[in-house]
């Protein structure tokens, strides 16, 4: 594999890395593609923007938490750290290059399909609970930072970006803000981190449950004209039943995806893992239902080994997009 051809002035980090184009920009930093010339392969690499609600110090810091996260965890649905420094530009992650593309980007051209969202759910699962099981609670789950790529079968693998959010959970850790924000997306931020109250998997958990709703409907499950508004529907409001907005998902599979959206910690699955197996237990019984053989041993022994490969092929749906 050969490097990328570039006009133009070099950038170089660390004598080693070669930077190219912008692959994308957020609040918190910039993502450009590059090149390993050391191991001769792409890779990705991302720059921590300096902040106005932050000093350089917590900057440096979120940048430390991020990469103490992501070098402990190994799991095919997370992002792969390959090396992370200092210079004088400030902190540097350099990551594995992903061809694929965000979930964002993929609710901005339709909605995902029942298949789409419980194979999407289920690796996402998977990975906070890797996370989890380590301590790290990701506090920023949302659907630009979910990469979705092409498996050799053509499924997608997903895979979770960006924890410079992310906090070691201790008992009694408090949810917080970073500088005069409040911790996570507005949009798919739980309750406990509005509150500055205990946080901890579950609120992974509520997070991802808006982001799936996001993308079952193209709407978040709160849209309203100011940040404020949006905060108190988190704190007192519930959700529209997704099965009002969309008929073809099933009512145990929408009642499963409400559940991760409790207000109410103590109210959702307890763990990833759980929601994981629970959402197989779903699946398997939605088979039976439409009168198709399952395995239900070879399924369970899957989700008990966390393996990346997919549970048997769900039932088509077939539904109109609704209007955006």
């Amino acid at each position: 594999m050969l490097p990328p051809n570039s006009e133009g002035p070099q950038v170089w980090i660390a004598n080693r890395y070669r930077v190219y184009a912008t692959l994308g920009a957020g609040g918190l930093g910039v993502v450009y593609s590059g090149w390993d010339h050391e191991l001769n392969r792409p890779v990705a690499i991302k720059r921590i923007k300096s902040r106005e609600d932050a000093t350089h110090g917590q900057v440096v810091e979120e940048a430390f938490n991020e990469a103490r996260a992501l070098a402990l965890l190994r799991h095919p649905h997370v992002v792969k750290l390959y090396d992370f420094g200092m210079d004088e530009q400030g902190p540097y992650f350099i990551m594995e290059h992903i061809e694929g593309y965000t979930l964002q980007q993929k609710i901005d051209t339709g909605v995902l399909s029942v298949e789409e969202f419980r194979h999407i759910a289920h690796m996402t699962l998977e990975g906070l609970s890797a996370a989890h099981r380590l301590g790290i609670v990701h506090l920023d789950i949302k659907p630009s930072n979910l990469m979705l790529e092409e498996a050799p079968d053509g499924r997608l693998n997903v895979k979770i970006l960006d924890f410079g959010l992310s906090r070691l959970q201790t008992p009694a850790r408090k949810g917080g803000t970073c500088g005069s924000s409040i911790y996570g997306t507005y949009f798919y931020v739980a309750p406990e981190q509005i509150l500055q109250g205990e946080i901890g998997p579950r609120t992974d958990l509520y997070s991802l449950g808006h982001v799936l709703y996001h993308a079952l409907i193209r709407l978040p499950a709160f849209y309203a004209p100011t940040i404020e508004e949006v905060l108190q529907m988190h704190l007192h409001s519930r959700p529209v039943l997704v099965r009002d907005l969309r008929p073809d998902i099933d009512p145990m599979l929408g009642s499963w995806l409400h559940r991760l959206m409790e207000r109410n910690p103590d109210h959702r699955f307890p763990d990833a893992a759980e929601a994981v197996r629970d959402l197989a237990r779903i699946h398997l019984g939605v088979l039976r239902m439409q009168g198709q053989e399952v395995e239900p041993r070879s399924v369970v022994s899957r989700i008990a080994k966390r393996t990346t490969a997919s549970i048997r092929k769900m039932i088509d749906s077939t539904f109109g997009a609704p209007s955006a």
